[in-house]
């Protein structure tokens, strides 16, 4: 997975004043490498590059956007969101101005920007559901479930990033015995109790609708999502 980092805020700032800037904006790129390839990639599989694109068209074959938004009119009060195009590419997005700040443990962008990052490689398409076995369906959504715990990834030069802890295989494989996230098996965090229930954060689930007169499914949200302000359920393309 090749990614594209595209700074298109205009100059727009987080709650606190900060913004991005090429330096940060590049440190971005170099800590979701790391992240990827030493913490996800041993877990899920898969090869990651990270770089900083110079424009909108500066994308080369097999790359794929994220672009960094002052706001997403697309989801609106959702601070980060993915989704994927009309051909299947997938589309990553993150609205610096819902941000408390731009790099930091809480409501931050670098945490926004790495929890996309994760559930993009994850389910690129973001329609992947796994079945409980008790008539529900969870989307598969790797920090969904821990979006409210980050840690730190350091770069080379000493900058410090702060990404999102992500769930482990067995936190989506019901009776599987944890650990359930990525801190928990690294002692950072205590874990859940059981898979496929919310640790810190929230999660997404589907049923289908026992009304007679439909014959769609129920998405229902569990949790508080603090990243989003108005309870947007804009996290993937799914519909309501």
């Amino acid at each position: 997975m090749r990614l594209v980092l595209l700074d298109q805020t205009g100059g727009a700032t987080c709650t606190d004043g900060s913004k991005l800037t090429p330096e940060i904006l590049t440190h971005f790129a170099e800590a979701y490498t790391i992240q990827m390839n030493r913490d996800y990639a041993p877990e899920y599989g898969g090869n990651f590059q990270t770089r900083v694109g110079a424009s909108p068209t500066d994308l080369e074959a097999g790359e794929w956007p994220f672009a960094f938004l002052p706001t997403l009119e697309d989801a609106p009060g959702a601070i980060a969101f993915h989704s994927s195009s009309g051909n299947g590419m997938p589309l990553l997005y993150d609205g610096i101005t819902l941000a408390a700040t731009v790099n930091g443990p809480g409501n931050s962008a670098s945490v926004a920007g790495s929890h996309e990052y994760l559930e993009t490689a994850q389910d690129e398409g973001a329609n992947v559901w796994c079945d409980d076995g008790s008539g529900n369906e969870h989307a598969r959504e790797v920090a969904d479930p821990v979006e409210n715990r980050a840690y730190k990834v350091t770069c080379a030069d000493g900058f410090v990033v702060w990404v999102s802890d992500f769930v482990l295989k067995a936190w989506f494989v019901p009776a599987r015995v944890g650990p359930y996230s990525f801190m928990a098996s690294q002692n950072l965090e205590p874990d859940g109790s059981q898979p496929l229930t919310t640790i810190n954060g929230y999660q997404i689930t589907r049923t289908a609708d026992p009304s007679t007169e439909k014959s769609g499914m129920i998405v229902t949200v569990h949790g508080e999502r603090k990243r989003r302000p108005d309870g947007s359920r804009r996290s993937r393309a799914r519909g309501a």
